[in-house]
């Protein structure tokens, strides 16, 4: 990939799964944790780095819903869009 020679603003993980208990909220006090369980999908881990504008975020989503990894039935990818289920955002 050719270097635009810009400084990296953010980082992205895709990890996609067939099962995942996702913790989104920490145990605080009395309140117990929160966890949410996906099944066949994509889990994507963001990290924005110091600098990065509020301009790259719907930039980010964009690409990084509508890539095609997913595998369908008869072994065409589609954009986890494109799988019944829902997006979970957090």
């Amino acid at each position: 990939m050719a270097d635009s020679g810009r400084t990296p603003q953010a980082r992205a993980l895709l990890q996609q799964c067939l099962h995942a208990r996702l913790q989104v909220r920490l145990a605080e006090g009395d309140v117990e944790a929160e966890w949410v369980e996906v099944q066949r999908g994509l889990v994507i881990y963001v990290c924005f780095f110091k600098g990065a504008d509020k301009e790259l975020l719907p930039k980010m989503v964009n690409t990084l819903l509508n890539v095609k990894l997913s595998e369908t039935e008869n072994g065409k990818h589609v954009s986890i869009l494109d799988l019944p289920g829902n997006i979970l955002e957090g």
